[in-house]
């Protein structure tokens, strides 16, 4: 709705610039007209910062990093990373096989 009204006072605007250079119309007129196309301009602006926030606010509490659009379908959620050396996962095993550090409950002094 905001991008719409801002094409109709954009056009709006172009008839008053043309009606200024013809001399059928004064300048406060064509500038109140180019006034309230620059407010609603802003208004437009406004709304798509906060869009942009409200999908990055999405994105990180879904976990999906790539919002879908309406007619695309969701990609999958994030998945685990694979074992192997890359994997910055750490289990009871690694700190067992270390002789100074042991797994379990403390033992009283």
């Amino acid at each position: 709705a905001a991008q719409a009204a801002e094409t109709d006072l954009g056009r709006l605007e172009k008839k008053y610039r043309a009606a200024l250079a013809d001399g059928r119309t004064d300048a406060l007129i064509y500038y109140a007209a180019w006034n309230d196309l620059m407010n609603e301009q802003k208004k437009v602006f406004v709304l798509e910062g906060q869009l942009a926030q409200a999908v990055v606010a999405l994105e990180l509490a879904s976990g999906f990093y790539e919002i879908p659009k309406p007619d695309q379908p969701p990609k999958g959620a994030p998945t685990e990373p694979e074992e192997g050396k890359n994997s910055s996962k750490v289990g009871k095993e690694d700190f067992e096989s270390r002789g100074d550090l042991k797994c379990g409950p403390r033992k009283k002094q």
